[in-house]
């Protein structure tokens, strides 16, 4: 049997756990002279420190000095943390004189301003075009890809009048919309420097990414790039390591690899049967993954588990059934909510155990401790899955793995597969 594959049935019964292995190539060192320490990286307060990758990414940065920068990496790594330590530097050296960080979602933009003021640095999330420029004495807004696209134009005209640093975060979000590229280059193209970051959906250490990148640089075919990826970090011990608990008794066994691949090809949007709120999986997945949490909250008391539903229905449905397993009602992550941001921050100063979310909420959300998942969604989008991923692997200084569990739908199996044997999403090996 191959060695990805490790019978749980001890512990889990019905399910079988997935697990990545170090295999060669898997880990790649980066080659070459190992660069100095930048300016940025030697002018960071004495109170916080960069990783290494962090650094090296910041030389490459430095040694370039490139109009448009794209950093690629898998989630939980530290992109918004690096950034910011760039645009201190680059306040600090003059280069700009204010910074626009462009987000998806309102509650991505308060996470912006709260790690902004670890560095001292003042950026308003709540500006909007029509207060005006923005106040004095601040260094920078936070705004929505939304509101960019309804006021385009207002905001090609605030760049042209100070050096500006613009951040796309999550760019991803907007990159396969040709509209909005365009509109966002419009808007920005004036910018001083631009630095977009992004959610690889290649989990995996080399290969090549199925995605085009296609930020909004509006003619940037020189567009400095820095890839840091699932393995990399795995190595470096700035993620932790996921196991991928599959259901055992839809499973079929690939000529290729002996992995729990169901036969069919899984449901549809039109019909989910496989992740029915009252099915036979979603009941034995919420008893085993609850299970697997008491345990690990055993060592760390405030590890929480998330569910993951395919809309507010099946939210609220999920939410019934752990909630009758643990006696305490999980906190409901809906993206309707107008409570949104102040419940992911509520849940992440409680030790509460579960936490229920859509899909768009459940993409982008940071509640560090979460290590237990139960993907019971038919999203079978390799970015959307490297995204959701990315909410267990932050390694958090915690010693400990995260677990997810899946559904029997071919698609998400195949791309947790991807994962354990390092292969490509074109289905080569990722060393190669």
């Amino acid at each position: 049997m191959n060695d990805t594959l490790t019978p749980w049935s001890m512990t889990t019964p019905g399910f079988v756990r997935l697990r990545p292995v170090e295999g060669p190539g898997f880990f790649p060192r980066q080659t070459g002279t190992p660069r100095t320490r930048s300016a940025a990286a030697r002018s960071v307060p004495p109170s916080l420190s960069l990783r290494a990758w962090q650094e090296d990414a910041i030389s490459v940065y430095l040694e370039s000095q490139p109009k448009d920068f794209m950093v690629s990496s898998t989630p939980g790594v530290g992109k918004k943390f690096m950034t910011l330590a760039l645009a201190n530097h680059l306040l600090a050296s003059r280069i700009v004189e204010k910074i626009i960080v462009v987000c998806a979602l309102e509650y991505r933009c308060i996470g912006w301003m709260e790690s902004a003021s670890t560095w001292g640095l003042n950026l308003d999330s709540d500006y909007r075009l029509e207060q005006g420029r923005p106040r004095h004495g601040i260094d920078g807004v936070i705004v929505t890809y939304e509101h960019v696209a309804n006021n385009a134009q207002d905001f090609k005209e605030l760049v042209q009048t100070r050096k500006t640093l613009v951040v796309f975060d999550e760019v991803h979000h907007i990159e396969h919309v040709e509209s909005l590229r365009r509109t966002h280059a419009h808007a920005f193209n004036g910018a001083t420097r631009r630095i977009a970051l992004r959610c690889s959906p290649h989990y995996f250490a080399g290969g090549r990414d199925e995605y085009a990148i296609l930020p909004p640089f509006d003619g940037a075919e020189d567009t400095v790039e820095y890839t840091y990826s699932y393995g990399e970090a795995l190595r470096d011990g700035v993620v932790r390591p996921i196991t991928f608990i599959a259901p055992r008794d839809h499973e079929v066994l690939n000529d290729d690899q002996e992995l729990p691949i169901p036969a069919s090809s899984g449901p549809t949007k039109d019909s989910p049967s496989e992740i029915d709120p009252k099915g036979r999986w979603i009941l034995k997945a919420c008893i085993q993954a609850n299970e697997a949490l008491k345990e690990l909250r055993k060592r760390v008391p405030a590890a929480a588990g998330l569910i993951i539903a395919h809309d507010s229905c099946a939210a609220r449905l999920y939410g019934a059934r752990i909630g009758s397993l643990t006696g305490t009602r999980p906190t409901l992550l809906l993206d309707e909510d107008p409570k949104l941001v102040s419940k992911i921050s509520a849940f992440n100063t409680t030790q509460d155990p579960w936490v229920v979310a859509t899909p768009i909420v459940a993409q982008s959300m940071d509640i560090p401790r979460l290590q237990v998942g139960l993907y019971a969604t038919h999203n079978s989008s390799p970015l959307y899955f490297s995204q959701v991923v990315g909410r267990f692997a932050r390694a958090r200084g915690i010693p400990t793995e995260a677990f997810l569990y899946l559904p029997p739908v071919r698609e998400v199996l195949t791309m947790a597969l991807r994962v354990v044997t390092h292969e490509g999403a074109d289905g080569t090996d990722s060393a190669d």
